[in-house]
């Protein structure tokens, strides 16, 4: 899959899960993704917490 800008990707996550922006940024950040899925676009939605963060990196970030 194509990838997108971060903006993007939040604006359409926002949408596809029914929340704002706001409420996004609240409890969320976006972090670039190297998962290899076939429908990645190059950014997932993290849980803002540092355990998260260390975790998704690990797995998936820049490699």
């Amino acid at each position: 899959m194509d990838t997108v800008t971060k903006d993007e990707f939040e604006k359409q996550y926002c949408k596809n899960s029914g929340m704002s922006k706001e409420e996004y940024d609240q409890h969320s950040i976006t972090l670039p993704c190297q998962c290899e899925a076939d429908d990645c676009q190059g950014w997932a939605s993290v849980t803002n917490k540092p355990l998260f963060i260390k975790i998704h990196n690990e797995l998936y970030g820049s490699r």
